[in-house]
């Protein structure tokens, strides 16, 4: 088999090799976890060694970081009858310059920004559709094929309204 990073992957460790050990350590342990191969990348000679942050301060930033975007993910406000509302409080904003966190009301009151968001919901469907698009190309069941399909349709057409709204 050969392997790529895909698109977008700012990885720098070869995707060859790295696919390949990650398909050692499946056929070692029965499956890949995050913490077998962290553990299996610890020594030096492995080819996904490169990859991870070995200096436990900065590691120890990193991790703080990937936290603090779960802790902005997670805000939601209480609703007036006491419900936890599902529209999160800060949404990610990209931009040449970098990412970050905006208010949901701001966001909604300035159309780059708006764009910017709207545009972030479209790579995703994007993505949604690129992964299940691969299940469908490989899998041999036709009832769970014409069932994915129709789920691929609804987020074409989710993603095409997104993109109209973008324009």
């Amino acid at each position: 088999m050969i392997y790529a990073w895909k698109k977008g992957s700012r990885i720098k460790v070869n995707p060859q090799e790295s696919g390949e050990e990650l398909e050692r350590i499946r056929d070692k342990y029965g499956k890949v976890e995050t913490e077998v191969v962290i553990d299996e990348a610890r020594s030096e000679d492995s080819p996904i060694h490169k990859h991870f942050v070995w200096d436990d301060q900065a590691a120890s930033e990193l991790y703080r970081k990937d936290q603090a975007r779960h802790l902005i993910n997670a805000v939601r406000v209480v609703t007036d009858e006491g419900e936890v509302s599902p529209v999160p409080v800060f949404v990610n904003v990209r931009e040449e310059s970098g990412n970050y966190y905006q208010n949901v009301n701001l966001v909604v009151q300035e159309p780059d920004l708006w764009k910017q968001v709207l545009n972030e919901v479209q790579r995703k469907l994007m993505s949604y559709e690129d992964r299940l698009s691969a299940l469908v190309s490989m899998e041999q069941d036709k009832e769970r094929v014409k069932g994915t399909k129709r789920v691929l349709k609804s987020l074409s057409q989710a993603r095409q309204e997104v993109e109209s709204l973008s324009a």
